[in-house]
């Protein structure tokens, strides 16, 4: 057997050498995914997510119904359609970005006027306009009586995210939430479905601005939402490499390390990449 000679067994094998490269390539690669296609003007872009969102937001105002009082389910549902594709749009910008840029990103959700929760509430759920298309007919019919129970407390006519006085906070609350108990009244006594006063409080938030900071007494959970179907945690479990623990070469006579250029050529591209990203 050839005797390995200390300067040798001073240079790291290319294998292990492949394996600290694998390791650094699998920790970099996000960030410098990201500073590769982050885009360069993120204000203009983020603000470009909301562009079907603005349209549709603008039928809804100039539409004769109101959302909590008989709103084509149709239109209802291309708002939607349009703010979870907004929303879809912010989020992959942020995974094309790096989380120093996301403040830029974050700036583009004063389009939705401080209504982010309640729309959410509204347009996450296709479960919901499903109900909505059933008791459509009965928000219709209470709709007269709804639009008087905002309209007294906020003096004003409510479409979608209004802007009215919040000051002073408790104030605001109670009027939001006198206002709510009078809709569901209303659409209780026309549609006696628990079902249809439950949707109307989900109904009657996105149609204030900031209306949910306050707390309501009133049962607001989604009508008929049952279980949510909540996709299961994808659990990949990595290989271990046990199949190829303790494989030898009966036989075979060990020879001497070499050096391995490659790897340490490619290690200090690494390096240097690592350097730029984190100086942008």
């Amino acid at each position: 057997m050839s005797e390995v000679t200390a300067a040798q067994r001073s240079v790291p094998s290319c294998s292990f050498l492949l394996r600290l490269f694998l390791l650094l390539l699998t920790v970099m690669s996000p960030a410098v995914l990201a500073a590769r296609t982050c885009s360069r003007n993120l204000v203009a872009d983020s603000n470009a997510c909301f562009t079907g969102y603005s349209r549709e937001h603008q039928n809804l105002l100039s539409s004769p119904q109101s959302l909590c009082c008989g709103l084509d389910v149709e239109h209802l549902r291309a708002f939607c359609r349009s703010y979870m594709d907004a929303m879809t749009c912010i989020s992959r910008l942020k995974e094309e970005c790096p989380e120093s840029k996301h403040p830029q990103i974050d700036r583009s959700l004063t389009n939705l006027h401080g209504g982010r929760d309640a729309l959410d509430d509204l347009c996450t759920d296709d479960r919901i306009i499903e109900v909505y298309a059933r008791h459509q007919s009965c928000f219709t019919e209470a709709g007269p009586s709804s639009e008087r129970c905002l309209s007294r407390k906020f003096n004003v006519s409510i479409k979608l995210l209004a802007n009215v006085n919040t000051e002073p906070k408790d104030k605001f609350c109670s009027d939001m939430r006198s206002a709510l108990t009078c809709v569901q009244n209303k659409v209780k006594q026309m549609c006696s479905s628990e079902e249809a006063v439950e949707l109307a409080a989900i109904l009657v938030k996105p149609m204030i601005r900031d209306s949910t900071n306050c707390v309501y007494s009133t049962v607001t959970k989604p009508p008929d939402a049952g279980q949510n179907d909540r996709p299961s945690v994808d659990t990949h479990s990595a290989h271990d490499g046990s199949q190829y623990k303790g494989r030898t070469t009966s036989g075979a006579a060990m020879t001497p390390r070499t050096p391995c250029r490659q790897p340490l050529l490619l290690l200090l591209v690494l390096l240097v990449i690592r350097t730029m990203v984190t100086m942008s």
